[in-house]
């Protein structure tokens, strides 16, 4: 009786196993799901545009002068 249960529970882990690793290698959605990552982090930062709107540009074009800067410093 025990050699058949664990024939048993054997014989249903391979099967679960194969399932999922099935699933594990299928990509099908994949590319939906980048392009909605994609989209989410747009929105983010467009959200955040709007509710931070002068203080946040502000600060990004501080940053990108600084960097311009630091580059003619830099340079001959």
């Amino acid at each position: 009786m025990q050699h058949f249960l664990a024939a048993q529970v054997a014989t249903m882990v391979a099967l679960l196993g194969d399932r999922i690793q099935g699933r594990a290698r299928d990509e099908r959605g994949q590319t939906t799901a980048e392009y909605v990552g994609i989209l989410v982090f747009v929105a983010v930062v467009v959200v955040a545009f709007i509710a931070f709107g002068d203080t946040l540009w502000n600060t990004v074009q501080g940053i990108v002068e600084t960097v311009f800067q630091r580059i003619q410093d830099g340079l001959p």
